[in-house]
Parts: structure tokens; sequence; C-alpha cells
């Protein structure tokens, strides 16, 4: 979703499985439902920008976990605490940061060349592979931008 959307008026559908964002009438945004009490979501792209201005929140954060698009990147950041215990956070955000414009598929397959290599998947070396030309792979996506449900319905 694109942050034009903010403070617009958009419509939720929830489905069987999911839940559809509508705005004026095109689907913008579908995501996986989620059922029971205290489940949640986070979108690392709706508060990367924030997170890297405060990494040391990002350490403390009991929801750092849902901030990780895919495994691949965990296992980065487990490799960045174990190498370079005093800068791992901010490591770690500033390549959840390159994700958000240069796609979760190109920053994961380069973070798997750099472990495959026994290499350490800092910002910079993730870059290194980026400009290299790192083959994409297929990873989950997530929505950007926010918004706002000023009215759900149920079809």
């Amino acid at each position: 979703m694109s942050r034009r959307l903010i403070g617009e008026r958009v419509e939720v559908r929830r489905r069987a499985e999911h839940v559809e964002v509508w705005y004026a009438p095109p689907l913008v945004a579908r995501m996986p439902r989620l059922r029971g009490r205290g489940r949640h979501r986070i979108a690392y792209r709706h508060v990367i920008d924030w997170v890297v201005r405060k990494p040391g929140a990002f350490a403390a954060d009991r929801d750092r976990d849902d901030l990780f698009p895919a495994t691949t990147f965990r296992i980065a950041y487990d490799v960045l605490r174990s190498r370079h215990p005093p800068r791992a956070d901010r490591e770690d955000l500033r390549v959840l940061e390159r994700a958000a414009p240069d796609g979760e598929a190109a920053v994961e397959a380069a973070i798997r060349t750099l472990l495959a290599a026994d290499g350490t998947p800092t910002a910079s070396t993730v870059g290194d592979r980026l400009r290299e030309g790192t083959p994409p792979r297929r990873s989950r996506s997530s929505s950007s931008g926010r918004w706002i449900c000023m009215r759900t319905t149920n079809s």
C-alpha cells in the first residue's frame, strides 16, 4: 500500500483466510487474517524508518521477531550478534532498511550468498552483493504504508 493513503477513507473486507483493503475501488492490499486473542502482525516497512533512528529500542522490543520478513533475516541477525555484539542491532536495522527499497527477495538472496560463504551480513556487505547483482529469490512480501480503517464489511 502506498503512503498516499494515510488519512484517507478505505474499506476493509474480512474474508475467511485474509483481509482486503480497498480504496476507490481497486484492491490495494491483501494480507493473511490472524485469528485468536493477542495475535498481531507488524510489517517492518511500516516502522523501519522510526526504528532505525532508535536502534536501542530494537534490542529491547518484545515484538522484534515480528520485524524479520523471513527466517533468513533472523539468521543474519543471530550471526551479527555472535560476531559483532555491540553493533549487531544497528547493522541489522540497516540491512532491513535496504530491503524496503531494494526488495526483500534481492536482499534475502544477498544474505544467503554471504552466509553460504561464511561472510558477515552487514549493511555494507549486503550492499556490495546487491551491486554485484546477486540473483533475486522469492521471499514473502509485505505491504507498505499505513491506513485508517473507517468501515468494515463482511462479504
